[in-house]
């Protein structure tokens, strides 16, 4: 038990079993975290689909497929229990049908109320018999006011119970096989060590010990020549050396003076190559200093690097955002200049919707206006598509269109995926398909006139909220412009009728002029009409203000 070999193999067995054990307990723990992890994100994912699903079925009205949705989940061993209860605990759909009815349990409801969505709970004495319980809460919703008071804010809440006990199986399983595995890899380290010591260490040192022995015995003749490491081979020819030393020392007499010098110039020589090895040293141990001097000045400019790439990064997050803001500045400059440049209702409206066509990259952009009187819309201008002759730009307010809902409600919507929208409808009443849209009401105070809608970005992109935000403020200044131009022809018209009524109120005292000025007007919106003369010249015409 004292070989040299026992020794190091007895350490490094002890050291790998200790490793082993170290690392293999580490890694069971970590993937016990790891599982207990991936069941509460299945909990919370499978709580969030099942929600969406049972506020889908809800919404299209068949409130009694919800019972063999949760009965049918139910049936998964995954699965403990499914049940929907309200704010008060009484539970109103589950399925384990005898639970209808009855209250949950005073832990279930306080975590409910306290706003936790995932807790694991132990349901027996051993960590198998633990489960997760996620708590989804139901909103009301628009399409649900049918069926519910629109008062309401929270229908209830949905509860899912899920079993950790397969994936603690698996976790059994993997267990066994990574003891397998590492009890393997220790015998087989355990194996080349021992060959490497015997191949490498205890054999060369076998074939010095008997080289040792032959001296012993007076055989100074004796050599060893072991190749089998570089260490092994310099001890091999030292050992050589050594032999081939003692023999001449053995032949040579001690009191010969010359041979004494010698060995003593050899002696005075290794002392001086000794001071110099010391030297050596000293200087080797001032360059490690140095080196480690060197690799934390290293350090200190990587951290510096790294410093100037996080303020790098950030400086450029704030310039994509200070471009943003310019972009929007100048849309919006852009906007005000089309708007203040003509009093044109026809021309306001196609500079609106180009502007905010080409800003927003919609494939479609259009201005509906609101009659309140007749409670339809009206389309006024439309970008991007062109009206079939059967299509009626009149458009009757029905639940299904999203102007109506903008109108209804005096607040933008996003639509980012039409798909996700069921209540709204894909084709539109002017024959084009929707993807995706942002629709803004166009209001003055507490007065709406209409929407102003971006349909489909080119990009094959969604819409996101700043965009939806842009389109609002550019509602805004519309609105404004839309407002004027309307009150600006509601003066033009007022100072026409009044000139109308001035012409007839003269004309009547002189039965030979009377109707004079309508006739001359006649003629010149004829002739404009014949001549081709821009609507401006007409206008003029129309008003009485003939040209010289």
């Amino acid at each position: 038990m004292n070989s040299l070999k026992v020794k190091i193999l007895g350490t490094i067995t002890l050291i790998v079993c200790l490793l082993v054990s170290v690392v293999s307990i580490l890694e069971y723990q970590h993937q016990k975290r790891l599982i207990t992890q991936i069941s509460a994100q299945n909990a919370v994912l499978l709580t969030t689909t099942l929600q969406s699903t049972i506020e889908n079925v809800m919404m299209s009205g068949r409130t009694d497929e919800v019972q063999r949705i949760l009965g049918r989940l139910k049936e998964k061993d995954k699965i403990e229990n499914l049940r929907i209860f309200d704010e008060a605990g009484r539970i109103l759909n589950s399925a384990i049908k005898p639970e209808i009815g009855l209250q949950v349990g005073p832990a279930d409801l306080a975590m409910y109320k306290e706003g936790k969505r995932i807790a694991l709970v132990n349901v027996g004495n051993e960590d198998s018999d633990k489960i997760f319980k996620s708590i989804a809460p139901i909103y009301n919703k628009p399409a649900c006011h049918a069926c519910h008071d629109a008062g309401t804010t929270l229908l209830g809440a949905l509860e899912v119970e899920l079993s950790i006990r397969y994936l603690e199986s698996y976790l059994d399983q993997d267990k066994f096989f990574m003891s397998v595995s590492m009890l393997t890899m220790v015998v087989l380290i355990l194996a080349t060590i021992f060959i490497f010591l015997h191949a490498y260490v205890n054999r060369p040192l076998k074939a010095i010990i008997s080289s040792m022995q032959g001296i012993e015995r007076g055989d100074f003749d004796v050599k060893t020549d072991i190749a089998s490491s570089t260490e092994m081979k310099a001890l091999s020819d030292n050992f050589n050396m050594m032999v081939s030393k003692l023999r001449y020392f053995v032949d040579t007499t001690i009191g010969h003076e010359r041979e004494l010098a010698r060995a003593q110039s050899k002696l005075a020589h290794h002392h001086e190559m000794h001071l110099m090895n010391q030297k050596l040293e000293d200087q080797l141990r001032e360059i490690e200093n140095l080196n480690v001097g060197m690799e934390e000045r290293i350090e200190e400019i990587e951290e510096a690097n790294y410093r100037i790439a996080d303020l790098a990064s950030e400086l450029e997050d704030k310039n994509v955002n200070l471009e943003r803001a310019v972009a929007r500045l100048s849309t919006l400059y852009k906007v005000g200049l089309a708007v203040n440049s003509t009093m044109e209702s026809k021309k306001i409206f196609d500079l609106i919707v180009r502007t905010a066509v080409e800003t927003l990259n919609a494939e479609i952009g259009y201005i509906i206006l609101y009659n309140q009187q007749g409670r339809n819309l009206l389309v006024t201008t439309l970008l991007g598509h062109e009206v079939t002759p059967e299509a009626s730009t009149i458009l009757q307010m029905k639940p299904s269109s999203v102007s109506t809902w903008v109108v209804e409600n005096r607040t933008p919507l996003l639509i980012p995926d039409i798909n996700e929208f069921p209540q709204f409808d894909r084709f539109s009443a002017l024959g084009y398909e929707r993807k995706n849209l942002i629709c803004a009401p166009l209001m003055i105070k507490d007065e709406i006139i209409g929407t102003i809608t971006a349909v489909n970005k080119r990009d094959s992109s969604t819409y996101n909220a700043e965009e939806l935000e842009l389109l609002v403020t550019i509602a805004a200044q519309a609105s404004i412009a839309i407002k004027n131009a309307q009150l600006y022809d509601e003066q033009q018209a007022t100072y026409l009728h009044t000139i109308q009524a001035l012409v007839s109120a003269i004309e009547a005292s002189d039965s030979y002029t009377r109707g004079h000025s309508e006739r001359v007007t006649r003629y010149s919106l004829e002739l404009a009409r014949k001549l081709t003369l821009p609507p401006r010249t007409a206008q003029n015409y129309r008003a009485g203000r003939h040209p010289p």
